[in-house]
């Protein structure tokens, strides 16, 4: 797409360029690590889409619905922002991070280990024992940081 767009439409070329540019800078073949995924690995990646959208809006939405491309352009905004204020919510503590990983993944070693670690620190030996043997049990070979 980014080849096709290049002659007509350069900036909307050069976001979707700089989009897979970055992400195979981000991603690999070979893991990096046991956390593939990462919300921080799409920000500079996120650049190129955000700027291949915006163009987009100003290039197909001619003067007389430039109000309208703005406006949704506004709403998608509002919406991120929303979604950044709940999401940094879940970043308040490290246990309301880890107690949200657990409640998606919890058939996941790590995440049953770091709620431990966060109850222990709260002086929640009790619940953080029940929860570090949650993660024995789920991965018994694994080395456990404390």
């Amino acid at each position: 797409m980014g080849i096709l767009l290049f002659k007509r439409y350069r900036l909307i070329s050069f976001g979707i360029f700089w989009f897979f540019l970055t992400m195979s800078v981000e991603s690999s073949i070979i893991p990096i690590s046991q956390n593939v995924i990462f919300e921080h690995r799409t920000y500079l990646p996120g650049f190129g889409f955000f700027l291949a959208l915006i163009s987009a809006f100003f290039y197909f939405f001619n003067e007389k619905h430039l109000k309208i491309a703005v406006i949704i352009i506004l709403i998608i905004a509002s919406i991120n922002i929303v979604l950044t204020y709940q999401r940094n919510k879940i970043w308040k503590t490290e246990y309301t991070l880890w107690a949200d990983c657990l409640k998606k993944s919890p058939h996941k070693a790590r995440p049953h280990n770091n709620v431990g670690l966060a109850l222990f620190t709260k002086g929640k030996s009790e619940e953080a024992i029940d929860h570090y043997n949650k993660a024995i049990l789920i991965t018994p070979d694994h080395v456990f940081f404390l």
